[in-house]
């Protein structure tokens, strides 16, 4: 709480100093080399006919302040055409954006002389440094976020050309599992955000922070070597150019949920806000983890007595609608004669409520076998309630021209509360029972993730040095509080009347992880890293003119983590004993809002004892140490050259116990020297060819190494690491063509392939009669294919038909085309030797097509998104168990925006229209797709064992339901 109350008080101070006056307007932009794209530093701005004037700073930016009226803008810069922008129209309190593009001067020495056009969007920026890059890369800009209406960063990245996300959060690219990427802020790297896998949660990060987010998709050595995917960078606003103060409101209804019934339980009084306010806590005055279990009874029933004993399951009689609220202002001032300083603030919350109905299965369904036998049926009502506080706040100050350093925070909360009631068949195995289960499960978890970046630039005009560095703090906690489970099973009766025993609560003396008992589980992990980078021209084959940039630098990063888990249950210490006060039958059979009261807990009949597993906690730490050497060259005026070398020094420490509680202590220290190249040449000012070779690496994370165990409820099934896992090597190759036929627009094909040694995935892993869940990295695998990419408006109609609607319309398409393979041990896995990688989609494909009438400020949207099905888990080397399967569905979205009075906007969307079941299934018929099966047929005696062993099973199916959102925002 102490950083939020900072950060509250750093946010109220700084947005008390939007309330002063503002009576010119200004004339701001960014002006670059055309060919290289490079920002240009010290390029004088000059107001033609006046003395107004001011040099471009550090990131080739300026701001000029000046009166309302109309004016000439000059530009010029030692080595380049000067370069005069006539007609620029500046209003009160308004500012006109005014990019340029300067010439080199060798090529002509004649002034250039064009008329001011209009306010550039920013998506046509984002292209422009998309078209100047020397990787390739694909972003998605903060215009183009506002006009999806996406709540949060994983929505966003849906738009971006060969993404998909998973699980409504985790980023698939290039159909690559989310552990193959790397997730960075502002140039420094984030955490992990999940316990449970190397992932980073990018539904965490509300949408209003971005200015744009950008996706890497080759290395280069300035770039971090861990990532084959992709290199997903989050840019937060940065310091305005004029003084605004945005608000905006929202609400949404869901279409199975919003004035629909629900279940809950009494939570927090912070719920609302995204975190617990300690009623989930693990009581005081517990033994400690591993002394629990050596107290005795009269200790542990008065620990017992400790722990909340609410598990009264409340109904929400009709859920209320979702909302949401966002404020955001900044500012700009001159300091001085040439110096400035700057903020911007923002902070959102937003809170949504959701119903799912779940329908999860379980199979004994050896691969490549007749046998395919029904085990269990459930059936999920699942209540969630979740909430998602941001809050950012970054200042920045420039010294003159040459200097600028930014301090930029950001803090995020989400809270997550769900109320599952399971019901369903436990065993159908088991004939004479044919076991019943009603369960109820209570889960939060919360996540707090603060980020403190220093950022400092610098150029040495002398010396044509450019310099930057970045110190950055990360710190983010996750926890499961109390995490509570009640089980209760009924059995047969009588076959012939069909009759049931009553629901039992399933307790017994000794404690099970999937039946009745307590979980929490806590994980902190902080990141703390410096970098450096210096730049400058130097001289490279003599006398040939070839523009060489030379670049240098280093980073060091320290990663540690600390997780713990508790595991408690209830023990029942009678089965009808001579004087015991009650009857075990009776017993079992009270309802679950009184059976863990005080009025049943005794110290020799029921209490609350601890699960103990050595490996139940582990401590990890990192150590990365790196340093590269660069080269961007020009030669010949349409050839660049990109290339050098990253050397990566990684040590990973991990200590934890074994399953005998001895100690597992691993140390492993890698150096890897990691090459890279990229070519581009220009065919023209609006085509470029590009072509990469480059070396990346895949480390495993903390949690896969981990040995620790943990029942997940979702997948009915226990997940482990293995401290075993070998660290990915990857050699990639791509090849792209990029045509910008106009400003904001695109039309680009790519090719790629990968190759991985010691690929890392998540499998299947038979052990005994189960099958749970583990890692592997002992396979070879390769993913190759091509993206094609179309962002167009229909300008050329009014060209041919001389009309001038049709550039009001915009069509953006990308797609996908993803092969891969993983080569398998064919001795054991037979005829099952390859199959795809683990989370890979054979095609990605995201369209758009807008409609915006700048003179009405009113703009339509259709959005589609699909993805091909991909393996959720794959099966074991053997070949025991099948894939796991997730089908595609088709996502589409729809919005209208509209602006009025200049200062308000409003917006209605419609989310996930077909709302299409989400389902997971083993595709037991291997025909590539899903066929839906009847539960019947499982146990239809007219179906043969042969037959059923061809049916599709389906593991899990999730019913959606559509969204409709409405909001309105006011900028000042």
């Amino acid at each position: 709480m102490r950083d939020i109350k900072i950060l509250v008080l750093v946010f109220s101070i700084l947005f008390a100093g939007l309330a002063s006056a503002q009576t010119n307007g200004k004339i701001a932009g960014k002006v670059s080399d055309k060919k290289t794209g490079e920002e240009l530093t010290g390029v004088s701005v000059i107001i033609e006919g006046t003395t107004i004037a001011v040099a471009t700073d550090i990131e080739g930016k300026y701001t000029l302040s000046v009166k309302p009226g109309t004016y000439n803008v000059v530009f010029s810069y030692v080595s380049y055409q000067k370069k005069v922008v006539t007609g620029v129209v500046v209003k009160e309190g308004q500012t006109t954006l005014l990019n340029s593009l300067l010439d080199d001067a060798a090529q002509d020495l004649k002034e250039v002389v064009i008329q001011a056009e209009a306010r550039r969007e920013t998506s046509a920026a984002l292209l422009l440094d998309q078209k100047r890059s020397s990787s390739i890369s694909d972003g998605v800009s903060a215009d183009l976020i506002r006009k999806s209406g996406d709540a949060t960063t994983s929505d966003v990245m849906k738009r971006v050309s060969g993404t998909s996300i998973q699980d409504n959060k985790f980023a698939i690219i290039r159909g690559l599992n989310d552990r193959y990427n790397t997730a960075y802020i502002n140039g420094a790297p984030l955490p992990s955000s999940e316990s449970d896998r190397k992932a980073f949660s990018f539904d965490i990060f509300p949408s209003n922070m971005l200015d744009n987010m950008v996706i890497t998709k080759t290395a280069s050595p300035d770039l971090p070597g861990d990532f084959a995917g992709g290199l997903i960078t989050i840019n937060t606003k940065d310091i305005p150019d004029k003084k605004f103060v945005a608000v905006s409101l929202g609400a949404s209804m869901h279409s199975i949920t919003t004035g629909k019934k629900g279940y809950t339980y009494e939570g927090g009084k912070t719920d609302w806000l995204g975190y617990d306010d300690g009623t989930r806590a693990v009581p005081s005055g517990l033994p400690a983890r591993l002394q629990y279990e050596k107290a005795d009874a009269a200790t542990k029933y008065n620990s017992s007595l400790k722990f909340n004993d609410n598990w009264k399951t409340q109904t929400v009689g009709s859920i209320p609608m979702n909302n949401s609220i966002q404020l955001s202002g900044g500012n700009s001032y001159k300091v001085g004669k040439n110096d400035q300083a700057g903020f911007i603030i923002s902070g959102s919350w937003n809170r949504s409520f959701k119903n799912t109905t779940v329908e999860r299965n379980r199979f004994n369904k050896p691969m490549g076998q007749e046998e395919n036998q029904f085990v269990t049926n459930y059936t999920d009502q699942t209540y969630k309630e979740e909430a998602l506080v941001g809050i950012m706040a970054n200042v920045g100050y420039k010294i003159g021209s040459n200097h600028k350093f930014s301090f930029k925070n950001a803090y995020t909360m989400n809270g997550e509360d769900q109320t599952i009631m399971r019901t369903g068949n436990d065993n159908f195995l088991d004939a004479d029972y044919l076991p019943k289960v009603a369960n109820t499960y209570y889960n939060y978890q919360q996540s707090k993730l603060m980020t403190n970046q220093l950022i400092g630039q610098h150029f040495i005009p002398s010396a044509k040095v450019k310099m930057k560095w970045v110190l950055n703090t990360n710190n983010i906690k996750r926890d499961v509080p109390d995490f509570r489970r009640f089980s209760t099973r009924s059995t047969l009766l009588d076959a012939s009347t069909g009759e049931y025993t009553p629901y039992a609560a399933q307790i017994g003396p000794n404690i099970d992880i999937t039946q009745t008992g307590r979980f929490y589980s806590s994980l902190e992990e902080k990141i703390k890293s410096a970098s450096f980078e210096v730049q400058r021209p130097i001289e490279f084959l003599s006398g040939k003119k070839v523009k060489t940039e030379a670049k240098i630098g280093g980073f060091t990063q320290t990663r540690e983590r600390d997780f713990s888990a508790r595991v408690f249950g209830y023990k029942l210490r009678f089965v009808n004993s001579p004087g015991s006060p009650y009857n075990y039958q009776q017993f079992i059979q009270t309802p679950m809002a009184d059976i863990f009261g005080k009025d049943y807990l005794a110290e020799d009949t029921l209490y609350i004892d601890e699960r103990i597993n050595p490996q139940d906690t582990y401590k990890a730490s990192s150590r990365l140490n790196s340093a590269f050497a660069m080269f961007d060259q020009r030669l010949f005026s349409r050839f660049r050259a990109v290339y050098g070398v990253r050397m990566e020094k990684y040590n990973q420490k991990m200590s934890t116990l074994g399953q005998a509680g001895e100690p597992v202590e691993l140390d492993t220290t890698f150096t890897d020297f990691l090459p890279s190249m990229n070519f581009t040449y220009e065919l023209n000012e609006k085509t470029n060819l590009r072509l990469s070779a480059t070396k990346t690496l895949a480390r495993p994370e903390f949690r896969e190494l981990a040995p620790f165990a943990f029942y997940d409820f979702n997948l009915n099934t226990v997940v482990a690491g293995r401290p075993t896992l070998s660290r990915t090597t990857i050699q990639n190759y791509d090849f792209r063509y990029e045509y910008f036929p106009g400003e904001g627009q695109l039309i680009s094909a790519s090719l790629f392939y990968k190759k991985f040694d010691n690929a890392i995935e998540m499998v299947y892993e038979y052990l005994g009669s189960d099958a749970t869940l583990g890692y592997t990295s002992d396979a070879k695998a390769k993913n190759y294919g091509f993206e094609v990419e179309l962002r167009k408006n229909f300008d050329f109609v009014d060209k041919l038909a001389g009309t001038t609607w049709a550039k009001k319309f915009t069509i953006t398409t990308n797609y996908a085309r993803i092969f891969s393979e993983v080569q398998l041990d064919k001795a054991v896995a037979g005829k099952y030797g390859t199959r795809p990688l683990q989370g890979q989609s054979p095609y990605i494909l995201n369209s758009s097509i807008q409609f915006y009438d700048p003179k009405s400020e009113f703009s339509v949207a259709l959005f589609v998104n699909r993805i091909g099905r991909r393996i959720y888990v794959a099966r074991e080397k053997n070949g025991l168990v099948p894939d796991m399967w997730e089908n595609p569905r088709t996502v589409v979205d729809f919005n209208i925006t509209k602006k009025f009075y200049k200062k308000f906007e409003a917006k209605l969307a419609i989310s996930d229209i077909f709302a299409q079941d989400l389902v997971f299934y083993q595709d037991n018929n291997d025909n590539k797709k899903f066929d839906d099966t009847p539960k019947t047929s499982y146990t239809d005696p007219n179906i043969t064992q042969a037959q059923k062993g061809k049916l599709d099973n389906v593991i899990m199916r999730y019913k959606m339901g559509y969204t409709v959102s409405f909001g309105i925002s006011y900028k000042l």
